[in-house]
């Protein structure tokens, strides 16, 4: 009987180790991923890309990619990306973390950016390429904390393509550890290390 027991307990134990295994080689992969598309993104530019550069993000990035289910056409056309860490999550190693955002193409053109990672999931940061309004600055960093001394539990950029390129890198340069670290990122600024 002891022998049984014991012999279960380490086909579990193989099990588990294996799935854990599993678990990390695909956030890893994901991960890194994750990593090309935000070089890639940092090199579209807000009015001058177009929907074949949109088109061309998709297809490099199609296993993280889907399309609104409003179409996509040169008139309008919004492609979601999405990179996260479900099989490290659903194993309960690390918290749930999620890259995810779209890519908006008005007549031709890139017209938004819209990409935010969640940590936790209670800390994130957002960051927002629009063309530029009236007398909107180039680039703009904002914050909420829920309390005056804690994290920031919320961190929100804002570019324009008037944004310098040192800006515009910074922006776009989440860490995307969060998606690996036990514990997960507990800050904002831990998320988008930009202040």
């Amino acid at each position: 009987m002891r022998r049984k027991i014991l012999l279960i307990s380490t086909a579990v134990a193989g099990f588990a180790a294996i799935a854990l295994m599993l678990a990390l080689a695909d956030t890893y992969v994901t991960r890194s991923k994750a990593s090309d598309f935000l070089r890639d993104v940092r090199e579209l530019r807000i009015g001058k890309s177009s929907l074949a550069d949109l088109l061309r993000l998709k297809e490099k990035y199609y296993k993280f990619a889907s399309e609104d289910p409003a179409g996509c056409d040169r008139n309008s056309c919004r492609i979601y990306f999405s990179f996260d860490n479900r099989w490290l999550s659903r194993l309960r190693v690390v918290p749930a973390a999620r890259l995810g955002g779209g890519v908006t193409v008005k007549h031709g053109a890139i017209n938004e950016i819209n990409l935010a990672l969640a940590s936790d999931p209670s800390y994130s940061a957002q960051v927002i390429e629009t063309l530029a309004t009236p007398g909107e600055p180039p680039y703009n960093v904002s914050g909420r904390r829920s309390d005056p001394n804690g994290p920031f539990i919320a961190l929100k950029v804002r570019l324009t393509p008037d944004a310098p390129q040192d800006m515009r890198t910074k922006a776009y340069s989440f860490n995307l550890s969060c998606l690996t670290r036990v514990g997960g990122c507990k800050d904002g600024r831990a998320v988008l290390p930009i202040a």
